[in-house]
């Protein structure tokens, strides 16, 4: 995905896209993924906002096997009642968001992209608990109709 500009693909390659994300970084990095994306949600993105995910999903992805020595990771995109989420959650090492170093570019491309978004970013974590990225677009920033 590290070529695609917002709204290069279709909506509907999504899913593909970030599934293939997770099969190459489990292959590359023996990290076991559990990829859980409702197509009925995906359906909702427009292309941007697809694009951005991505994105997203990349950056948490890569936190995860850099900085979380996790051997389990989550990726899902759920429809819930305030609109779509997307989830990356891993169990790994974990660290305290308040006191997380924020000279790196990852924590602040994710919250930066949701922003574009005009979506909340929530990052959950704790020493020793793993850590979750949480971005949740409401239904009226939704590309079809909710």
């Amino acid at each position: 995905i590290g070529g695609l500009e917002p709204g290069a693909f279709k909506v509907k390659e999504f899913t593909a896209a970030l599934q293939s994300l997770t099969a190459a970084m489990g292959e590359t990095t023996g990290i076991e993924f559990a990829f859980d994306v409702d197509a009925e949600a995906a359906q909702h993105l427009s292309a941007n906002q697809a694009t951005h995910l991505l994105y997203i999903a990349r950056e948490a992805i890569s936190n995860s096997v850099r900085h979380g020595q996790s051997r389990n990771t989550t990726v899902s995109l759920r429809m819930n009642t305030v609109g779509i989420q997307l989830e990356v959650r891993d169990d790994g090492v974990g660290f305290d968001p308040a006191t997380a170093n924020r000279q790196g570019l990852g924590l602040r491309n994710i919250e930066a992209r949701a922003r574009e978004l005009n979506a909340t970013c929530q990052v959950v974590s704790a020493p020793g608990q793993g850590a979750t990225v949480r971005v949740e677009l409401s239904g009226d920033k939704l590309y079809a109709a909710f």
